[in-house]
């Protein structure tokens, strides 16, 4: 039972496989919903590998770092298996350059990309002038989770825009919807990680606002962004089947805080979650009201 448990639950949440299959999960749930139908194979690879390869590489150059505090089995992993999870990393970024080769983006969608790899990059390498230093996004803690929430969102836009077909026009209601119901989570999903990694944050000399919250001031800002996308629900776009789902999977965001949980691996599936329910509830939408 062990194995089985560190083979299913442990190590895909290590390896940043659980991040890849939600960022996957994310963008076929926004087509589905905003266009009527799924994704092209193109973008779900270059969304699922691209999200892969990102966070390897960050996995790798924490591992004596932050996460060793925050999360020591995944750096654990990271520096015992260095080259391997660079060259992981490496492959799955060129996998997810052939998705969006084979996809054949605008020239809008290639502008959209250029901004996503800017974003993808300040995570990674202090490409940010902050006080006369360079630094990465991780040390701006009040941007660093509104960064990461729109550049989630980002993503999901660039596929639905490169996946309207010709002719075919594009919902700006259904896109608002959307963007109501999961931006508020987002940011839940994004401040509930700075949490987890506050210890990690204060160590190294960058202590992030929301991980320094009190408890209850925690909880209360956790409600109240758990409790915004019900106000979708006034666009006659947004289905409340494929909206509870969303918040369905996100109510451990809200349960429970970071430090509750002992297990690192369970921290990552409560925070990436809710994408997959969400992806059920737009699937179950469409089978409900085809139309």
């Amino acid at each position: 039972m062990r194995i089985l448990r560190q083979c299913f639950f442990s190590i895909p949440a290590h390896l940043q496989l659980v991040m890849a299959a939600s960022a996957v999960a994310y963008v076929e749930s926004a087509c589905r919903i905003v266009l009527g139908r799924g994704a092209g194979v193109g973008w779900l690879c270059a969304a699922g590998f691209g999200t892969l390869g990102l966070y390897l590489l960050d996995g790798v150059r924490s591992a004596d770092h932050e996460d060793a505090v925050s999360q020591p089995g995944r750096a654990d992993i990271c520096r015992r298996h260095r080259g391997v999870m660079s060259l992981s990393a490496i492959a799955a970024l060129l996998v997810a350059g052939l998705g969006v080769w084979t996809s054949r983006p605008s020239v809008s969608g290639w502008l959209m990309l250029a901004g996503l790899a800017f974003l993808g990059l300040s995570h990674l390498l202090p490409i940010l002038r902050r006080g006369g230093v360079w630094c990465t996004i991780k040390s701006l803690p009040l941007l660093k989770p509104l960064v990461i929430s729109l550049a989630w969102l980002l993503g999901a836009f660039l596929v639905c825009h490169e996946s309207v077909a010709t002719g075919e026009a594009w919902s700006a209601t259904r896109w608002s919807g959307f963007t109501v119901a999961t931006l508020p989570l987002l940011l839940l999903d994004s401040i509930w990680l700075d949490h987890r990694d506050r210890l990690a944050d204060v160590r190294f000399g960058r202590p992030s606002l929301f991980g320094s919250l009190a408890p209850g001031a925690f909880l209360r800002l956790r409600l109240l962004l758990f409790g915004l996308p019900v106000l979708s629900l006034l666009s006659p776009s947004v289905s409340f089947t494929w909206l509870s789902l969303f918040l369905l999977g996100a109510m451990g965001l809200v349960w429970w805080r970071p430090d509750r949980l002992r297990s690192e691996a369970a921290r990552v599936w409560v925070a990436a979650g809710w994408r997959f329910t969400g992806l059920a509830g737009a699937c179950l939408a469409a089978a409900v009201s085809p139309g």
